[in-house]
C-alpha cells in the first residue's frame, strides 16, 4: 500500500515550520547578540526613519547623557545638544533629511560627567530601498574631544618625551610614538605645522601646509619654505630666524605667505624650542595661524579711529569758534546789563526785567562753559596745571560764593577744614575750585531747607605730597539706586521730569567725575532719597616747596590770653565755631541758651581778670534770640570789658550801623577771619582799626603773585585817593565801550585803541598803571603786542601788568596766554566783579571804588524748547528777507531801550554812524576782490556790533554771510551782501531820525 500525498505533504509543512522555527531563534539569538554588541560600542550609535526622526540610540549615548531610550528619541536627542550648536544642528540636519544626502557635522553633547560637554564627529548614511527610496537613517558619533585639547597640549608632550628619549631606549620609543602621535594631530589640524632640527632646518609639514602652498616635500624642507613668503618680508624673517636659532628662544613673527592660488596671506608664526635635561636644543616645533581677517578688521578699526580723532579736532576747533561767537556778544550783553544795573533812575519794573536778562545771561553762559569743558573732555584736551595755592582760602572761598545762594532759601553753608591740612599746596586750584563749586553748587540746588557742609581733610601724607579728601554733604532730596549707576554718564540729572524745579545740562558731575580722574582721585556717592547726600572725593597733591608750618597770625594769637564763650541759637553751628577755635589751641565753650549764656560771662568777669573775654553772638537772622542778646549787651555797662564779635550773613549791609567797639565775622565763618578778629581784639590797646573781612568775591591781599613785578612809588599803598592810568585795547568798537564804562565807573583814567599797534604807540608815549590786549586783534595781535610792551618796560627799568582779554575759552586759553607773557587773564563777556578784582589786585589799590553788587532774582529763566529752537532756525534767509521788505524797523527800539539808557543808546549809536560806512566799504571791496576768508573775519566782527545796537535783522544777514563765505556759491554771498547794504540803509535812517529827536528834546 503506498504512503498517502497528503501525509507528505503535511509531513514536508511540519519540517519547513519547524526549519522556520529554527531559523527565527537563530535570527532572534543573532539580533540579541547585534543589539548588545552595538550597545556595547565605544561609540554612539544611532538610526531614525525616513522623516529623521530618532527612533534608537544605543548605550553610550544614554549613559553619556544620563537618559533613557523615550527621552533621546525623536526630536528630544536635541536636548542633549550644546545650546551654542543646537541651532546649527537643527539646520544641517534638516538639509540633510530633504535632500537625501549623507549627514557629517561636528557638535558638543551634555555629558552628565562634570568635565562639561564632549565634542563628536557625526556621520549619518540613508538607507535606502531597491526602489531608490530612503526607509531609515544610520548614523554614529565618534568623541573627538580629546582631539581638540591636544594641540594645546602637544609642545609640552613632545618636550617631555623627548626628555626621556635621551635617557633611555625606552624613551626613544616614546618619542617615536609620541611624534606619531604629534604627526597624527598635525595632519588633522587646520592650522599649518612644522618641525625643525636643532639647526633650524625644517624636517617635517603637515598636509594643511602643504594644502596651503601647493608645494611639494623637496620644496619646502630645510630653508625652501622661505620661497613662500613675500619677498620684502623674506631677508627679515630669515634673518629673525637664525638668530632665534642661535639664542634658542622662542620665535613670534607676522609675515605674509603666498597661497597655492598666488594671493599672499598673513600669517602669525611660532616656533618653540624643544630642549633636553640639559636645556640644550634638540628640535623645533612650530605652526602658523592665518590672521588675515584679523588684521583686515585692526586696520579697519585703526582707520576708525584715525577719523574718529579727525572728526574730535575738528569737533574741538569747532567748539572753539562757537565758544568765540557766543562769548563775544554775550560781552555786550551781561556787561551792558551790569552797567544798566548801575543806574539809579531805573524803575523797579525795569530793574526786575535787567535782573532777568542778567539771570538769563549767566545760565547761558554756565551752559556754554560746561558744553565747553565736556568738548575738551570728549577731545582728550583737557589738561590740568600746576601752580601753588592756598588750600584753605580756596575751600572757604567757595562757601563764600554759594552764600547768597544759600541765603536766599535760608539753608545754612557750612565749611569744615581740618587743622593738620598743610596750607600751601600745588596743583591745578581753578579745576578744584570748578569741582568743589559744581558739587556744592549742587547740594544747595537740590536743598530747600537743612545743611550743607564742604569738608576738607588729610588721609595720608608723605615729605611730598599729601592724600586729601574733600566731601559736600546735604539734606536735600538725595538721589534714587536706580540713578546712582547713571549719574556721571553726560547728560543725565537726578531730577530729570519735566517739571524738575532746577535747571542744568546735566554735564556737571560728569565733568567733575572726568577732572578728579585726571587728578588720580576717586568719586564716590553715599546718598539715600528723601534724606540727602555726600560726595565724596580724594585726590593726592603736592606739598609746597617752601610753606610755614606756623602762620604769622596763629603765631601771634598764641601769645594772647583769650576767653571765649559763644552764643549760638542753633547748637550744630555753635559746635563747629567752638571746634575751629579748639583746634586754634583757645578755650571755647558754646550756648544756645542765653540766660545759661549771660551766667558762664559773669562766671568768668568774676574768675578770670587775666585773660580778655571774647563773646561771639550769632544774629544771621533779625528774628533769633542772639539779636535781642547783643541789644542787652549794648545796653549794659557791666558788659564793657567784653569784647562783642557779632556773626552776620555776608548778604548783610552793616555799613550803617554805628559799631566801632564791634568785631564783625560772616557766615560761613573763614579760619582766617576769625583768627584775624581774635589779634585785633588782643592787641585793642595799640590797634584799634576795626576789623571787617572782605566780602565774597574780592580778591586777596596776599603778595603771594606779586614779586614778578617790582614795587614802584606808583602802587605803594597811600592814605589819599590816586587815579591809575589803565589802556585798553580791542578792535571791537562796543567791547571797548562796555570795557570803558566798567573801568570809568571804578574811577579810573582809561584810554582806548583798536588795534595792536596803537597799543604798542601809546604805550612808549605815555605812562600806564595796567594795560589790557584783546588777543585776537588784526595787524598786530594781542600776543605780539604784549611781547613788544614786554620789551619796552625791561627798557625802561620798570614793569607794567598786562592782562589778556579774550572770548575764546578752549584749550588752555589761560595757560596759554601766561606761558606767552601775560601777567594774567580776563574772559569774555566781561563780568564786572571778574575785572574790578584783576584790576584792585595789579594795582594794589584798597581805595579804588567799589561798585558791583548781589543781587539776588527768585524768577527763574526757562530756556527755549528744541521745537522754539527748531521754528526759529527754519528758513532764515527767507524770513531774513521778509522781515527786511516789511514795514517793520530795522533796530529794535524797544529792546534797546530795555538795555541801555538813552546817554548810553546816543554813545552806540554815535559809535555806529561813525563806522559803518567803513565797514560796508570794506566788505565791498572784499566780495570784489573774492577774499572770502578776510569777508567772513568782517562780517563777524561787523555782527557784534549790529546785534549790541539791537539791529537784529543786519545781524542775521550778517551770520549768512559769514556762513556763505566758507562755501562756494559766490552769488549767494553777493546777495546776502544786497541785503545787507538795503536793510542798513534803513538803520542808518533810524539812528539819524533818533539823534535828531535827542537834539531836539
Amino acid at each position: 500500500m503506498g504512503e498517502n500525498p497528503q501525509d507528505a505533504y503535511i509531513d514536508g509543512l511540519a519540517k519547513l515550520y519547524e526549519e522556520a522555527v529554527r531559523e527565527r531563534d537563530e535570527l532572534g539569538e543573532k539580533l540579541k547578540l547585534f543589539t548588545r554588541l552595538v550597545d556595547l560600542a565605544p561609540t554612539i550609535l544611532w538610526t531614525a526613519d525616513d522623516k529623521g526622526l530618532v527612533d534608537y540610540v544605543n548605550g553610550r549615548w544614554l549613559g553619556l547623557t544620563a537618559s533613557n531610550m523615550s527621552e533621546s528619541t525623536g526630536y528630544k536627542w536635541l536636548e542633549y545638544i550644546d545650546p551654542r550648536d543646537r541651532d546649527a544642528v537643527v539646520a544641517s540636519w534638516t538639509i540633510a533629511v530633504k535632500s537625501g544626502k549623507q549627514y557629517e557635522s561636528e557638535y558638543r553633547v551634555i555629558a552628565c560627567t562634570e568635565s562639561g560637554p564632549r565634542w563628536f564627529a557625526v556621520k549619518a548614511v540613508p538607507i535606502k530601498n531597491e526602489a531608490g527610496k530612503i526607509e531609515r537613517w544610520f548614523g554614529c558619533n565618534t568623541d573627538i574631544h580629546e582631539r581638540k585639547l591636544v594641540e594645546e597640549e602637544l609642545a609640552k608632550r613632545v618636550a617631555e618625551l623627548s626628555d626621556l628619549y635621551l635617557e633611555t631606549e625606552e624613551a626613544k620609543q616614546q618619542i617615536v610614538q609620541s611624534e606619531q602621535l604629534f604627526r597624527t594631530m598635525c595632519e588633522s589640524s587646520a592650522q599649518l605645522m612644522w618641525m625643525a632640527d636643532s639647526e633650524g632646518q625644517c624636517t617635517y609639514f603637515n598636509s594643511a601646509y602643504y594644502a596651503y602652498t601647493g608645494s611639494t616635500i623637496e620644496e619646502s624642507l630645510n630653508y625652501g619654505w622661505l620661497n613662500y613668503v613675500a619677498e620684502p618680508y623674506r631677508q627679515a624673517t630669515l634673518k629673525a630666524w637664525q638668530e632665534a636659532v642661535k639664542g634658542g628662544c622662542d620665535y613670534h613673527i607676522e609675515l605674509a605667505v603666498r597661497r597655492t592660488d598666488g594671493e599672499y596671506r598673513w600669517h602669525a608664526l611660532r616656533n618653540v624650542p624643544i630642549k633636553d635635561g640639559k636645556g640644550a636644543v634638540v628640535r623645533w616645533v612650530g605652526s602658523a595661524m592665518d590672521i588675515e581677517t584679523h588684521r583686515n578688521m585692526v586696520t579697519e578699526l585703526e582707520k576708525a579711529r584715525d577719523k574718529a580723532e579727525s572728526a574730535l579736532a575738528v569737533k574741538s576747533e569747532f567748539v572753539a569758534n562757537v565758544s568765540h561767537e557766543l562769548r563775544t556778544p554775550m560781552n555786550g550783553i551781561l556787561g551792558m546789563v551790569q552797567v544798566l544795573l548801575r543806574t539809579q533812575d531805573l524803575s523797579p519794573t525795569v530793574k526786575e526785567y535787567v535782573l532777568t536778562i542778567k539771570e538769563a545771561g549767566d545760565a547761558l553762559l554756565s551752559i556754554i562753559n560746561d558744553l565747553l569743558d565736556f568738548s575738551k573732555a570728549e577731545a582728550g584736551k583737557m589738561e590740568l596745571s600746576n601752580s601753588e595755592f592756598d588750600l584753605i582760602s580756596l575751600v572757604e572761598g567757595v562757601g563764600d560764593i554759594l552764600v547768597p545762594q544759600s541765603a536766599s532759601k535760608g539753608i545754612l553753608l557750612l565749611t569744615s577744614i581740618a587743622e593738620d591740612l598743610p596750607r600751601r599746596i600745588v596743583g591745578d586750584p581753578l579745576r578744584l575750585r570748578q569741582i568743589l563749586l559744581n558739587l556744592a553748587g549742587n547740594a544747595v540746588k537740590f536743598t530747600d531747607a537743612g545743611i550743607v557742609t564742604i569738608n576738607a581733610r588729610l588721609i595720608s601724607e608723605s615729605t611730598e605730597t599729601v592724600n586729601i579728601e574733600f566731601s559736600v554733604s546735604d539734606s536735600g532730596i538725595g538721589i534714587g539706586e536706580h540713578l546712582r549707576d547713571h549719574l556721571f554718564e553726560p547728560f543725565v540729572q537726578a531730577d530729570g521730569s519735566s517739571h524738575r524745579t532746577a535747571s542744568g545740562t546735566g554735564l556737571g558731575l560728569c565733568i567733575c567725575k572726568r577732572l578728579i580722574d585726571l587728578m588720580k582721585g576717586e568719586l564716590i556717592i553715599d546718598s539715600v532719597e528723601g534724606r540727602g547726600s555726600v560726595f565724596t572725593f580724594s585726590v593726592p597733591l603736592a606739598v609746597a616747596a617752601e610753606h610755614s608750618s606756623v602762620e604769622t597770625g596763629l603765631s601771634e594769637l598764641k601769645n594772647i590770653k583769650l576767653n571765649i564763650l559763644i552764643f549760638e541759637p542753633r547748637s550744630y553751628r555753635g559746635f563747629v565755631i567752638e571746634n575751629k577755635l579748639r583746634a586754634l589751641g583757645l578755650p571755647a565753650k558754646s550756648y544756645d541758651d542765653a540766660a545759661a549764656f549771660i551766667a558762664a560771662i559773669r562766671a568768668l568777669q568774676a574768675d578770670d581778670k587775666s585773660s580778655t573775654l571774647v563773646a561771639i553772638v550769632d544774629q544771621v537772622r533779625l528774628a533769633d534770640a542772639g539779636f535781642a542778646l547783643i541789644k542787652q549787651m549794648r545796653s549794659d555797662t557791666s558788659f564793657e570789658d567784653v569784647a562783642l564779635v557779632c556773626i552776620e550773613g555776608r548778604e548783610h549791609d552793616s555799613d550803617g550801623d554805628d559799631r566801632s567797639e564791634e568785631k564783625i565775622l560772616h557766615m560761613p565763618v573763614r579760619r582766617d577771619d576769625l583768627i584775624d578778629c581774635l589779634v585785633a581784639i588782643g592787641n585793642r590797646g595799640s590797634r584799634q582799626a576795626d576789623f571787617r573781612p572782605a566780602l565774597s568775591g574780592k580778591p586777596s591781599t596776599s603778595k603771594s603773585r606779586l614779586p614778578a613785578l617790582e614795587q614802584t612809588s606808583d602802587i605803594e599803598a597811600t592814605t589819599h585817593k590816586q587815579t591809575k592810568r589803565i589802556l585798553v585795547a580791542d578792535d571791537n568798537k562796543i567791547n571797548l565801550q562796555v570795557a570803558r564804562l566798567f573801568l570809568e565807573a571804578l574811577d579810573l583814567n582809561v584810554d582806548v585803541v583798536d588795534d595792536g599797534i596803537e597799543a604798542v604807540t601809546a604805550f612808549k608815549d605815555a605812562s600806564y598803571d595796567l594795560v589790557v590786549l584783546d588777543c585776537q586783534m588784526p595787524i598786530l595781535d594781542g600776543f605780539e603786542s604784549c611781547r613788544i610792551i614786554k620789551e619796552i618796560q625791561s627798557r625802561k627799568g620798570r614793569r607794567i601788568p598786562v592782562i589778556a582779554m579774550t572770548a575764546h575759552a578752549i584749550a588752555g586759553s589761560k595757560e596759554n596766554c601766561l606761558a606767552r607773557g601775560f601777567d594774567d587773564y580776563l574772559s569774555k563777556p566781561i563780568e564786572p566783579a571778574e575785572m574790578e578784582k584783576i584790576v584792585r589786585f595789579w594795582l594794589g589799590m584798597s581805595d579804588i571804588k567799589t561798585t558791583t553788587t548781589t543781587t539776588t532774582s527768585q524768577k527763574k529763566f526757562t530756556p527755549p524748547s528744541q521745537a522754539e529752537i527748531n521754528a526759529r532756525s527754519a528758513s532764515r534767509m527767507a524770513k531774513l528777507s521778509e522781515i527786511s521788505s516789511s514795514a517793520r524797523t530795522a533796530i529794535d527800539m524797544t529792546l534797546l531801550k530795555s538795555r541801555f539808557n538813552e546817554k548810553n543808546i546816543r554813545s552806540l549809536f554815535q559809535l555806529f554812524l561813525d563806522s559803518y560806512g567803513s565797514e560796508i566799504d570794506e566788505l565791498n571791496s572784499l566780495a570784489i576782490e573774492e577774499d572770502w576768508p578776510k569777508l567772513k573775519d568782517k562780517a563777524h566782527a561787523f555782527k557784534g556790533a549790529c546785534g549790541t545796537i539791537c539791529a537784529t535783522t543786519i545781524a542775521g544777514f550778517l551770520a549768512e554771510l559769514e556762513k556763505a563765505s566758507s562755501g562756494t556759491e559766490n552769488q549767494t554771498k553777493l546777495a546776502i551782501l544786497e541785503e545787507i547794504k538795503m536793510e542798513l540803509s534803513k538803520a542808518v535812517d533810524e539812528v539819524n531820525a533818533y539823534m535828531a529827536a535827542a537834539v531836539q528834546g
